[in-house]
């Protein structure tokens, strides 16, 4: 990992409290990308930027195969970026216990997700879980932010350059397609440069399924190879 751009949870919670609108808006979208970037899913729902305000679960999904952070099967996620962590987080849970909506809750797992240092996270999830209201209540905090990032690069890459510690001369591919393609007027789209080339967009995302191996990209132009290759 590059000391310069890795974002660690003390970055993450200066952020939440430097940035806290920021903060309440992202938080979800990050969460959804280190899931999608990691998870096998069959269902996901994650609003994040103004829809956070329309009320209803912070997120759902139904994930395949878990890993450290998400369960198998269904799960829902409520998020929070204050300060008064256990307070936010027993309000959450309380509501959707309540109100579960047409959630099967003992076959849930609840997960309350916050982008501060979650002290007491540990002694909250153990009440919670003794109460038996869910299959099972989980709680993630700034620290567990930190080490999902490290095993989703790509993530990494986003969210450093979004809280200002992008690493110098790197872009990502959404920054790297925005740049390329705006170098024209009007700015090229995507559907221009996937035309007729839908065999070979197929077979490239089935080499970058395989097993890691060096891809050879050939185009008239080194230009119009590297621009097939960020779509």
């Amino acid at each position: 990992m590059i000391d310069g751009w890795h974002v660690t949870a003390q970055d993450i919670t200066h952020w939440t409290n430097t940035n806290r609108r920021q903060a309440q808006e992202t938080l979800p979208r990050l969460v959804r990308k280190l899931v999608l970037a990691s998870i096998d899913l069959s269902w996901l729902s994650f609003p994040s930027g103004d829809s956070v305000l329309e009320g209803g679960l912070d997120g759902v999904l139904v994930a395949e195969k878990g890993n450290a952070f998400v369960s198998v099967g269904f799960n829902v996620f409520e998020f929070g970026t204050s300060k008064n962590i256990n307070k936010k987080a027993d309000e959450d849970y309380e509501k959707r216990t309540n109100n579960p909506r047409d959630v099967n809750k003992k076959n849930t797992t609840f997960t309350f997700v916050t982008s501060q240092t979650w002290i007491k996270r540990d002694n909250w999830v153990k009440k919670k879980n003794s109460e038996s209201q869910w299959a099972q209540v989980k709680g993630l905090n700034a620290n567990d932010l930190e080490t999902w990032l490290d095993q989703c690069p790509a993530v990494h890459r986003w969210f450093a350059r979004l809280i200002g510690k992008r690493p110098e001369g790197a872009w990502d591919i959404e920054q790297a397609w925005n740049s390329w393609s705006s170098a024209t007027k009007p700015a090229c789209n995507v559907d221009l440069m996937l035309a007729g080339r839908q065999d070979q967009e197929n077979e490239l995302v089935n080499q970058l399924k395989a097993k890691p191996s060096a891809i050879r990209i050939v185009g008239e132009s080194e230009e119009e190879a590297y621009a097939f290759t960020l779509q």
